[in-house]
């Protein structure tokens, strides 16, 4: 009858509404799972991406800290070159003080020989 027939078509629209119910239910899962996938490998490109960095940091400051000491090396050798460079120099000075005085010193004795040796002429000569 009419009724049968107006429920057979309501069964239908509803059967066809929940069909398409369970095929979008369907497609936001599918959806969802690719966001997630896709998210989940943009996550390891950057975990990836952020331990290379990381690695890299690493190597600089190793490279910055060997460089460093390199610094502080030279440094101290030129302190010590420096250093000993000046104490040459002072004991060439010291030398050189020493050598003038003991050339004064021998100055003076020629001095004192040359009076000698004239006073001993002229003492040789009144003889």
């Amino acid at each position: 009858s009419l009724l049968e027939e107006e429920k057979r078509k309501v069964d239908g629209a509803n059967s066809l509404l929940e069909e398409e119910k369970n095929k979008f239910t369907a497609e936001v899962q599918r959806v969802s799972e690719e966001a997630l996938k896709h998210r989940e490998e943009r996550e390891k490109d950057w975990l990836s991406e952020i331990a290379k960095v990381s690695e890299q940091l690493q190597e600089e400051t190793r490279k910055v800290s060997e460089e460093k000491q390199k610094v502080s090396a030279a440094e101290q050798t030129r302190v010590e070159v420096l250093s000993a460079a000046e104490g040459a120099v002072e004991r060439a000075k010291e030398r050189q003080e020493a050598l003038e005085a003991a050339s004064k010193a021998m100055q003076g004795e020629l001095d004192t020989l040359k009076r000698e040796a004239a006073t001993a002429a002229v003492a040789q000569e009144r003889e």
